[in-house]
């Protein structure tokens, strides 16, 4: 972490950890591509639970919503798209 925020010059949040955007994105880190953070990393960021497993959940929620609206290959997370993919697991096809 601390060769990313020397080499990038990233900003940091008050307790010294990366600072993240609402969808938990760095977004000084776009160059082609996107780079999302949550855990301990971004303690301290939008969300204050963001380093439990619950809070580690949400970011994940965030994050994938996001890149959703973008990236048409990813379906939104719903129930019925989730039954879809458990279905297809289950028949041994990719979800």
């Amino acid at each position: 972490m601390k060769d990313l925020l020397t080499t990038y010059g990233l900003p940091r949040n008050p307790l010294g950890r990366l600072r993240p955007s609402p969808d938990m994105e760095l977004v000084e880190m776009r160059n082609g591509g996107r780079f999302f953070v949550a855990g301990t990393a971004a303690l301290g960021g939008p969300y204050a639970p963001v380093d439990s497993f619950l809070g580690l959940q949400y970011a994940a929620l965030r994050s994938y919503d996001e890149l959703a609206k973008t990236e048409p290959e990813l379906r939104p997370l719903t129930t019925l798209n989730s039954i879809r993919g458990w279905r297809r697991h289950r028949k041994g096809r990719a979800p």
